[in-house]
């Protein structure tokens, strides 16, 4: 199974970049691949704040255990299992730098 994810920047109008993700991924490999392509800190702590259609909080996944697994052991599918339909990923906490995701989708085979 993959799913497409549009990812934005806080602050930066009319940016968006849409990944394909395989289900079996863990959120560590996305967090490596945002940083790669969009040229993030390497230095910084970061979190995947998991929404549910409403907005609400469902997960938070980090480097440590916060109560819902770490981002290495946690894949795409058990966010989708957990009800996550959105993250809000924190990529520098010191500067409060946030990008959102939206429109999580699974992707059609034909």
């Amino acid at each position: 199974m993959v799913y497409t994810y549009r990812i934005t920047l806080a602050g930066i109008k009319g940016f968006f970049r849409v990944y394909a993700v395989n289900a079996k991924n863990s959120l560590y490999t996305l967090h490596k691949q945002l940083r790669s392509d969009l040229e993030f800190p390497m230095d910084q702590p970061i979190l995947f704040k998991g929404l549910d259609e409403n907005g609400a909080v469902v997960a938070r996944y980090a480097l440590i255990d916060l109560g819902a697994g770490t981002v290495d052991a946690v894949t795409i599918a058990d966010t989708i299992k957990a009800g996550v339909k959105s993250f809000v990923y924190f990529y520098d906490i010191e500067s409060k730098q946030i990008a959102t995701t939206d429109n999580v989708e699974e992707v059609v085979k034909m």
